[in-house]
């Protein structure tokens, strides 16, 4: 669930990947010492469906704030 959540964080320009490689380190230290950390808790991920399914050329995420 990490790595998903990191992922999408990039993907949508809530990170960079050089912040999400440091949030993985953090978190995997975390989960070293028996904590759980939130962005291993639960997915991030929601279910939105922003674009036109149907066209193939047509985002499907868009990042935070941006509209077709």
């Amino acid at each position: 669930m990490l790595s998903l959540n990191l992922a999408r964080a990039v993907m949508r320009g809530e990170l960079t990947p050089e912040q999400a490689r440091e949030k993985q380190v953090a978190a995997e230290q975390q989960l070293q010492n028996g904590q759980t950390p939130d962005l291993a808790a639960k997915l991030t991920l929601d279910q939105q469906q922003e674009g036109d399914v149907s066209d193939p050329d047509t985002a499907i995420i868009l990042p935070p704030g941006r509209t077709r």
